[in-house]
């Protein structure tokens, strides 16, 4: 685990040469962006990906971990009001989106491929998806990270880069009717969840973050990277109480980092996670 937390440390060494930013000038141009356009990058999991290039393997007890678009695109709307573009990674993705002005379908375009993942990628202002796998090539790059949608809470303890906010999916149990707090979702082994099939076990399901919470916490991503961020007193106390419940669930201590956080407003707002 202790590789993750290095990222911090070094710079990305990854160059590319005039030929690939030519491939991306292109893109821009397509695309019409301006000159030093702003623009973030979003993903959401789904599965037809895997139903399409690796229908040999049964990933469907994966399935805990999609979400759909639609919230986390009109999350990104109000981030337009400041000249952002926002750009919808992804390989063959099953839901579409409307291309907008400042929205804009890589994923289901004609000029995806694997470079121009890596180089847009690379020159976005921040990243906002989920803890799949494209997040880490936003890490790769050092690119300021929004996960949403969370759902294997033990990812926190093998990760410390910065910035990065997060937010989970709650975790809805149908025999007690309410939401689970983490301590709930210990004593269930449920903070490690990596099948489907343990909540179905437990008769819970999962709630995928609403607009409004994914909204908040690219605001506070926007705030961050524009060095304006503010957090209160209480907004601190909370934090810490965060992290001292965490690393004593999860098996090994957890060292705390400034701008590896849990999003404040999705925290003030659930704060039967902690108690």
């Amino acid at each position: 685990f202790e590789y993750y937390y290095l990222f911090n440390n070094f710079n990305c060494s990854i160059q590319f040469d005039k030929k690939d930013n030519e491939i991306l000038e292109k893109f821009y141009k397509k695309n019409n962006f301006k000159i030093n356009q702003k623009f973030i990058c979003i993903h959401n999991r789904d599965n037809l990906y895997h139903e399409k290039n690796l229908e040999e393997l049964d990933l469907s007890y994966h399935s805990h971990r999609n979400f759909e678009i639609f919230n986390l695109a009109t999350a990104t709307e109000f981030i337009s009001k400041f000249k952002y573009k926002i750009i919808r990674m992804g390989q063959e993705s099953s839901q579409k989106l409307d291309n907008k002005s400042s929205i804009i379908d890589y994923s289901n375009s004609s000029s995806r491929n694997n470079l121009l993942d890596l180089l847009l990628i690379s020159k976005c202002n921040f990243y906002v998806g989920c803890d799949s796998g494209l997040w880490g090539v936003a890490l790769l790059f050092r690119k300021p990270i929004v996960w949403t949608n969370m759902t294997s809470i033990i990812n926190l303890q093998i990760v410390n880069y910065e910035p990065l906010v997060f937010i989970f999916k709650h975790f809805y149990s149908n025999d007690l009717n309410k939401y689970l707090s983490l301590e709930e979702l210990n004593n269930k082994n449920l903070l490690k969840l990596n099948n489907v099939n343990q909540l179905k076990k437990n008769n819970i399901e999962l709630i995928e973050n609403t607009k409004e919470e994914i909204e908040e916490a690219i605001k506070e991503m926007y705030l961050i990277e524009n060095n304006t961020a503010n957090y209160s007193k209480e907004d601190e106390d909370l934090q810490n109480k965060f992290w001292n419940k965490i690393n004593n669930l999860l098996p090994s201590p957890k060292e705390g980092s400034k701008n590896f956080r849990i999003g404040k407003k999705f925290l003030k707002q659930n704060l039967y996670l902690i108690n």
